[in-house]
């Protein structure tokens, strides 16, 4: 065997085996965004050593077609595994998979060759691929740069296409900025491959790679800003039509008349600010850039996380959305405040320990769907086999449902803020170092934690555990990315009442996902297409699946739904029973008495009230002549109301009729004083909100009224101040 034909079996063995590494993952392990992005690293790097092993003297013409095999077995190799592990490894799908090998990976080819061809004109061997390794690796960290300087998670790259953003948005697709910005460098890469019989005939022509290599970079960052493939800070201040200035903020939004965004917006913020700051004992005065978008999916189109609120601390920025001020306002803040005691030029924690990053801020929001994180964190730990020192080692934060390792990372570090001091928490935020900072190792720390939480007096609760904390991480779900996609197509089709289509859709993720969410929306498409009967028949046959599951309240709800549409009220009865007893949450038990009140009252409009939107649903139930209505059934009503003005007097109508030895009527006045909050009434938020501490009865319930009537007290003092 000569030393030529072991050379090439020696590179295709270095081809193959990444290969079988990379279908061993996650995500991965089908042909999808993940899998052409990595190869597109291996196709450029490993297209370019060949050309660099083999090409000599020849034109570029007579290389290709004496070499043309090995150069399509490094481009179709990664993509037979990929489409072998789709198919053998996994039960998704990979038609969408070929259209993103197609654009990501296919032109990484001609990228690569063509780096190949300008190199081995002026260096070889060892010297050749170290400066190949040099030009990949810059082109692969350049994005660094964008999300350093610019707002944003999301890139687009000249060797992996793009990066779209947080790994909580499963639905990534190709879009017409991907394809211009691959057609761009297509076609400067075969300019290039045209200019090099040109190029090679002079001895000076280093300066050419040198130019080639510059070009190349500045159509990967400088010029991609121009091009609008890259969202500056000019460009996302400039896409605001308002924006508000205080001692601390900069406060950009679309704009409106209400009293909510010229009034309390900023005295929000400003609030906010003062108490982070006070809990955490920082001096530093910072200014902040505070971004609110009108929806998750223009949060998207610019910085490229849909789903997730975010903060990057380096630049002192936000980016989140009206919808979630009150949920995440105060968590995102906390990261940006973090700026006057993060590590390095990132401004994050030791080690970009994601526990520390995330704990901090969830243990000063102390919130997680309304009560205190201690007693979530307890209700997990009781179910969950959850290791402080795990948690807090390495990436392991990630290996967790994401509520899990949010709410045991903040409660721990709440605990010792509480016991220890901000001071030494500050510290252990800048150096990781529990053993020198408490005189004691993380696992005795947390043996104490977990002491200190049984000794709360929280009781398990095993039906709110199971409801928000028997989930899946995007790395153990079922196709995330075709099922994101798909969803979003069913979706479409639902809304432009196509049903049929729809349904067709929604039955082909859940047969291949067996997740209750397509279900539902499947029954739905089905009730909605006038088949209540057919829709009910198949989902009793799936009850199996979700009892004893954290799906089996949405079962019992919707099995509710189904039996109210049909008339069978006492099945309808006996299904919300059961969720009202076990009662997971509020929000469940508020619905499922709703349901029952109606049904009760009025059944004769039930099927008005499902196929109705917020503001007919809350008509239908504010107009039952009723007194003691449930307390659970005017928290409803004010969901329904959705901040607008012109439901304030149903809503006080409800709330002199309401039932005030109900169990949740301090809970029911907070949702009131929030709602009279919302909509610029701060004398009537101040009064329920008051009312709310005074009547509330559940303990779980008290740091949120409590939290609230701070709130509301200190915007009220500030108003005040304004207007003397």
């Amino acid at each position: 065997m000569n030393k030529n034909i072991r050379y090439k079996i020696f590179f295709f063995g270095i081809l193959v085996i990444p290969q079988f590494i990379i279908v061993s993952f996650p995500l991965t392990n089908t042909l999808h965004f993940e899998f052409s992005a990595i190869n597109s690293i291996f196709i450029l790097f490993f297209s370019a050593m060949y050309v660099l092993k083999y090409f000599k003297l020849s034109s570029i013409p007579e290389f290709l077609k004496s070499h043309y095999l090995f150069l399509l077995l490094i481009l179709f190799l990664p993509f037979i595994i990929g489409v072998l592990s789709t198919i053998f490894l996994s039960e998704c799908p990979f038609g969408e998979g070929l259209y993103f090998y197609l654009v990501i990976a296919v032109p990484n080819i001609l990228f690569g060759i063509t780096f190949g061809f300008y190199i081995s004109l002026y260096f070889r061997t060892i010297k050749a691929a170290g400066i190949l390794l040099v030009i990949t690796l810059f082109l692969l960290l350049s994005p660094v740069i964008e999300i350093y300087f610019n707002p944003g998670l999301k890139f687009y790259n000249l060797i992996i296409g793009y990066f779209p953003g947080t790994i909580y948005d499963e639905n990534i697709s190709i879009d017409w900025r991907l394809l211009l910005f691959r057609l761009i460098n297509i076609v400067l890469f075969l300019s290039a491959l045209f200019l090099f019989k040109y190029i090679r005939k002079y001895k000076t022509g280093k300066i050419y790679l040198i130019t080639f290599c510059l070009i190349a970079f500045a159509v990967n960052i400088p010029v991609k800003g121009i091009l609008g493939f890259s969202v500056t800070k000019s460009v996302l201040n400039n896409h605001f039509s308002s924006v508000m200035h205080t001692e601390h903020f900069n406060i950009y939004y679309e704009g409106s008349e209400n009293d909510f965004d010229t009034l309390y917006l900023p005295l929000i913020h400003e609030y906010y600010y003062s108490v982070i700051k006070k809990e955490l004992g920082i001096k530093e005065e910072i200014k902040i850039d505070s971004y609110i978008f009108n929806s998750n999916f223009e949060k998207g189109e610019y910085i490229g996380s849909v789903n997730a609120d975010i903060a990057k601390p380096w630049q002192k920025q936000i980016y989140i959305t009206k919808q979630s001020i009150e949920r995440t306002l105060k968590h995102e803040l906390v990261h940006s405040i973090s700026y006057s005691i993060g590590n390095s030029f990132l401004k994050l924690p030791y080690d970009f320990n994601p526990a520390l990053l995330e704990g901090l801020a969830t243990s000063i929001e102390n919130d997680f769907v309304g009560v205190p994180v201690h007693y979530a964190a307890y209700q997990i730990i009781k179910s969950y086999p959850i290791k402080i020192d795990e948690l807090f080692s390495g990436f392991s934060f990630f290996g967790n449902y994401s509520s899990i390792s949010y709410i045991v990372s903040g409660s721990f570090l709440k605990y010792i803020l509480e016991k220890y001091g901000n001071e030494k928490l500050i510290m252990l935020y800048k150096s990781g170092a529990f053993q020198k900072i408490y005189k004691k190792d993380i696992s005795q720390l947390g043996k104490e934690y977990l002491d200190y939480l049984d000794n709360l007096g929280y009781g398990f609760d095993k039906n709110y555990s199971l409801l928000y904390f028997g989930g899946q991480t995007i790395f153990k779900k079922i196709c995330p990315r075709f099922a994101a996609k798909e969803f979003e197509r069913g979706i479409l089709l639902f809304q432009s009442k196509d049903y049929s289509s729809a349904s067709g859709i929604f039955r082909t993720l859940y047969d291949k996902t067996n997740s209750y969410i397509y279900l539902n929306y499947y029954i739905n498409s089905l009730v909605y297409n006038e088949k209540i009967k057919d829709a009910h028949k198949y989902f009793l046959s799936q009850e199996k699946y979700f009892l004893g599951s954290r799906f089996q309240y949405n079962y019992w709800l919707k099995n509710a739904e189904l039996y109210g549409l049909e008339g069978k009220l006492d099945s309808a009865f006996s299904n919300l029973n059961q969720l009202i007893e076990n009662s997971p949450s509020i929000s469940y038990t508020s619905y499922a008495n709703t349901l029952h009140y109606l049904l009760e009252n009025k059944p004769d409009s039930f099927n008005k009230f499902y196929f109705g939107k917020s503001d007919d649903k809350l008509k239908i139930v504010a107009n039952i002549q009723s007194k003691n209505i449930p307390a659970e059934v005017i928290i409803e009503i004010i969901n329904y109301a959705d901040n607008k003005n012109e439901y304030s007097d149903i809503i006080e109508m409800m709330i002199k009729n309401g039932d005030f030895n109900n169990v949740y009527v301090g809970y029911t006045l907070m949702i009131a004083s929030k709602y009279f909050f919302n909509i610029g009434e701060i004398n009537k938020a101040e009064l329920y909100s008051q009312e709310s501490q005074r009547l509330n009865h559940i303990p779980i319930f008290k740091y949120e009224i409590e939290e609230n009537n701070k709130l509301i007290l200190a915007i009220k003092e500030k108003l005040n101040r304004k207007t003397k």
